[in-house]
């Protein structure tokens, strides 16, 4: 393997470790022991206003933030679990990427923003997708439940039901342990 992929690899797991620990300090600072983590409440504990919008197909959400103000809008035709995960994403944006200097800052979730990021944004979208999932689905409570539930990769049934303890989609349930790397039994 080149030096370049290697330290292109070891760039991305550092900028998701911090996501992930940016994302344990805000459940530890809110006291979000419970499940499924509600991620619209704790946006608007940082005075963030959280509203659901008529939006263009294709458009998962906006964040606005300037100095002293933020806005997520989600799409209003998607489900409550992937609005979460859409909240999630913004929030984790707000938190890591918003300049602290007041700047004004614009992000716009696009279908191909969150499942194939390109160019200068990718990293921030590989972040804020693993800020997401961390608050949404912590690893500390995945391992507990899994280890508790003796859930199998291959039973539909009990990841279903693993993915409505944590209030999300299967796929986004599926998506966390495969970056979690549990190994398939």
């Amino acid at each position: 393997m080149s030096k370049s992929i290697v330290r292109s690899i070891t760039d991305i797991e550092v900028a998701k470790e911090k996501a992930y620990q940016a994302a344990r300090k805000i459940l530890d600072e809110k006291h979000v022991h419970g499940l499924p983590t509600n991620p619209r409440h704790i946006a608007e504990t940082y005075d963030i206003q959280v509203s659901t919008q008529i939006l263009d197909e294709g458009i998962f959400g906006v964040l606005a933030a300037n100095k002293d103000r933020a806005s997520i809008g989600i799409n209003r035709t998607y489900g409550p679990m992937r609005q979460n995960f859409i909240i999630a994403h913004l929030f984790g944006h707000f938190i890591m990427h918003v300049p602290k200097n007041g700047s004004p800052s614009v992000y716009v979730e696009y279908d191909h923003n969150l499942s194939d990021p390109a160019g200068d944004t990718r990293s921030q979208e590989l972040q804020a997708n693993a800020f997401a999932m961390e608050l949404m689905i912590p690893k500390e409570a995945l391992d507990v439940y899994l280890n508790t539930f003796n859930v199998r990769h291959n039973n539909i049934n009990q990841l279903q039901k693993t993915a409505d303890h944590f209030g999300v989609e299967i796929t986004l349930l599926i998506a966390r342990m495969i970056d979690c790397k549990y190994q398939p039994y």
